[in-house]
């Protein structure tokens, strides 16, 4: 679908959901109420076929027979709807040029103003490359000082106001994925450590502790017997110390038997 259909598309169901009416074939205007003919009302935009474009008409808010209108409807004098209209036109036309959208015809004397307003358009170049203004045109037509009006006086509710049509005719659409580039993290070079020597190790240690306390080998066999004797002994000394408790409890208890061992060279 090209964004000219697009465009066509959008327009069309905005006026559709919202509660808006058609009206010279493609526009959208705020209707009147019953017994008047809700073919009629307060002009918001429409959309140019030929063109491709979204334009106001503000000449059709100051014409008599609109004027008149709102003073039969909704008993509006005409005094305080030039003043309320005015200011309200012009608001909601700063917001469309906000958008982007650009002054068209020969200007208008708004309510027999000096000054000239013009209209405005917003076409096909506007939304083609970038659609979120087409988004933020749907927000202004929901919420304008020119719907307050019409809204305060009680005669037109907006409908689905917090649907978007945008959303349903374009989507939500993701943005392309950028791929990061890859940060190399340096790696620090350890420097190779040298082996540590066995006599530095607490293993080494522990080796050299227990090399030491063993009998020494030039003693004769009674000074070896004497020497394993006193070790065994304080071994059994330790486990008793360890175990007292549970002997004082009387869990346990202590006999120690002889037994006649034969070692070589100790005899």
């Amino acid at each position: 679908m090209s964004i000219e259909q697009q465009l066509e598309e959008f327009a069309r169901r905005v006026i559709d959901s919202h509660g808006f009416r058609f009206n010279e074939g493609f526009a959208c205007l705020i209707p009147d109420i019953e017994p008047f003919s809700t073919d009629e009302g307060l002009f918001l935009w429409g959309y140019s076929e030929k063109r491709k474009r979204f334009e106001t008409k503000i000449e059709k808010f100051h014409t008599s027979s609109r004027i008149g209108r709102m003073e039969q409807m909704v008993k509006v004098p005409e005094k305080e709807y030039k003043k309320i209209l005015a200011s309200s036109i012009q608001s909601y036309l700063k917001a469309l040029k906000g958008l982007g959208f650009n002054d068209i015809g020969k200007g208008v004397n708004l309510f027999g103003s000096k000054t000239k307003i013009y209209n405005v358009q917003g076409d096909t170049k506007l939304f083609e490359n970038n659609l979120e203004a087409l988004k933020e045109f749907e927000k202004i037509i929901l919420d304008n000082p020119i719907l307050k009006f019409a809204e305060d006086l009680g005669y037109f509710e907006v409908k689905n106001r917090d649907q978007l049509v945008f959303d349903s005719v374009f989507g939500a659409r993701s943005e392309p994925q950028v791929k990061k580039p890859v940060k190399k993290v340096a790696v620090k070079k350890e420097k190779a450590q040298k082996p540590r020597l066995l006599s530095s190790t607490p293993l080494a240690d522990k080796l050299k502790k227990i090399a030491a306390s063993q009998p020494d080998s030039s003693l004769d066999g009674e000074a070896k017997r004497t020497a394993w004797s006193k070790q065994v002994n304080g071994l059994y000394k330790s486990v008793q110390s360890w175990l007292s408790a549970h002997a004082k409890s009387g869990y346990i208890s202590f006999d120690i038997n002889p037994i006649k061992l034969a070692e070589e060279n100790l005899g």
